[in-house]
């Protein structure tokens, strides 16, 4: 069961609160219980990311220790430009850690889903505004 949180930024489930919406310079998000636990089953974070107008941003990873699935179908973090049904720039599981990725202006999303079996420890990824605006 998830509800919305009054501002409508933050999704809680029944196992984990995560999610939210950030805006400035830089920050990091993390999947539930990193880096202390492993994330739990069944979880849905949705992150909305705003760098200052007329700026790019720069998503990498710091830690991806997902569990792996063909097609990262069952736990898996999905980055995309300025919301939920703008461009993929990536889906990722497993371990391996992809390149950074830059976005064509200053908003990303990013949602972590894990499915209702096996887990892991989770992620965390950091995102930095561009110095200059976009040329």
């Amino acid at each position: 069961i998830k509800a919305k949180h009054v501002n409508n930024n933050v999704l809680f489930s029944s196992t984990a609160t995560c999610g939210g919406r950030f805006i400035g310079q830089t920050g990091l998000i993390h999947s539930p219980g990193f880096p202390g636990s492993h994330y739990p089953d069944s979880s849905l974070c949705e992150w909305y990311l705003e760098g200052p107008t007329g700026h790019y941003l720069t998503l990498s990873y710091q830690t991806l220790n997902l569990t792996t699935s063909s097609g990262c179908s069952e736990d898996y973090v999905e980055i995309r430009e300025y919301n939920a049904s703008g461009l993929q720039l990536g889906r990722h599981c497993g371990s391996s850690l992809p390149a950074s990725m830059d976005t064509s202006d200053s908003f990303a999303y990013v949602k972590f889903v894990s499915d209702g079996s096996g887990n892991a420890p989770g992620f965390s990824l950091m995102f930095e505004a561009s110095v200059e605006g976009k040329l």
